[in-house]
């Protein structure tokens, strides 16, 4: 048996400390009045970004249904991406292009926030074991982020999370920088083997949820009889399927 040169062994070593996994999931959130333009025109804009991130079988995008919005928000929609971390950097990079060229979101009333524009802002859910690579030991991670990229990561604290398990990332800054931010926080994300579910039903338990898993009292649905019920369910069903159609058109149909 040959014995390892002390390189390999370096080498091996610093292999162990920076693996890549196959895949990430993550979930990009989109304001609602952008999901009008991504859809628009035949779904032109998805379209556009499934052909730059598309035609690899291990690359994952679905977007949440009409009125399905991430937990602790009012109208910001879900779009789950997961694949190998290269892909979903650049899958997120073309949704926030969406949200930076949108015209009506400078006047629509989720165009700012208690933070700023939202033009402004990238938000993306990770796992709360995510969250604590790309704060590091001390927020040593964190810090030399923003500073070498010169913008702002705002990461939710673990008690004020509506959703267990899940910290939502703000990052904050000029467009370029805040592009070439995401590939070090992709790649922290990518140092862990936890991460947040493809899918969103799950989601409809934390709806009533006020942070900290407290339940919320503005509950509308136990003041509606069961015929407004069932009508809502219809309509969410109905436009959960039209979307979903948009989003898986143009998927590969397999191999060939």
């Amino acid at each position: 048996m040959s014995k390892r040169t002390a390189g390999e062994t370096v080498n091996q070593e610093k292999a162990k400390r920076q693996r890549q996994p196959i895949e990430i999931a993550i979930k990009f959130l989109l304001p609602d009045v952008v999901v009008g333009a991504l859809l628009s025109k035949k779904a032109a804009a998805l379209k556009r970004i499934r052909d730059q991130t598309g035609g690899f079988n291990n690359f994952s995008l679905k977007l949440s249904a009409k009125g399905q919005f991430y937990p602790g928000t009012r109208d910001e929609r879900m779009v789950s991406l997961s694949g190998p971390p290269q892909l979903v950097h650049r899958a997120c990079c073309l949704l926030q292009d969406q949200i930076i060229d949108d015209p009506y979101l400078v006047t629509d009333e989720s165009g700012t926030n208690a933070i700023g524009p939202r033009q402004g802002q990238m938000k993306i859910v990770v796992s709360d074991r995510a969250a604590s690579k790309i704060i590091g030991s001390r927020g040593s991670v964190v810090k030399d982020i923003s500073r070498h990229f010169n913008i702002v990561v705002a990461i939710t604290a673990s008690k004020e999370n509506v959703v267990p398990n899940e910290r939502v990332v703000t990052i904050i800054g000029p467009s370029r920088n805040v592009f070439d931010s995401l590939e070090p926080i992709t790649f922290q994300i990518a140092q862990q083997d936890t991460h947040v579910d493809t899918e969103f039903e799950y989601y409809e338990q934390y709806y009533n949820m006020k942070p900290g898993g407290e339940e919320s009292c503005e509950n509308d649905a136990e003041g509606k009889d069961e015929g407004e019920k069932e009508g809502e369910k219809e309509c969410d069903k109905e436009g959960e399927k039209k979307e979903e159609d948009i989003v898986k058109e143009g998927e590969p149909a397999g191999d060939e």
